[in-house]
């Protein structure tokens, strides 16, 4: 129930979600949007921020995640 948005600050990830894989890189906005699933894996050393609002805070952050039967990446 959680929209997250993520900001890469430096390095490059690829980044994987229902749409495929791409790589993103310092200054790329990442938006997930409500049940989305989505992973991360890093090509370099790399920094992100990830901004969350909706109910995954604190102790109750596993109770909006769930486990996938295959993993993205």
């Amino acid at each position: 129930e959680t929209i997250q948005t993520d900001i890469i600050l430096s390095g490059r990830l690829v980044h994987s979600n229902h749409s495929g894989d791409r790589v993103v890189k310092e200054g790329d906005v990442v938006v997930h949007t409500e049940y989305e699933p989505h992973a991360y894996m890093a090509i370099e050393a790399s920094e992100m921020v990830s901004m969350c609002k909706g109910v995954r805070i604190g102790e109750d952050y596993s109770k909006d995640t769930y486990k996938l039967e295959k993993p993205l990446i």
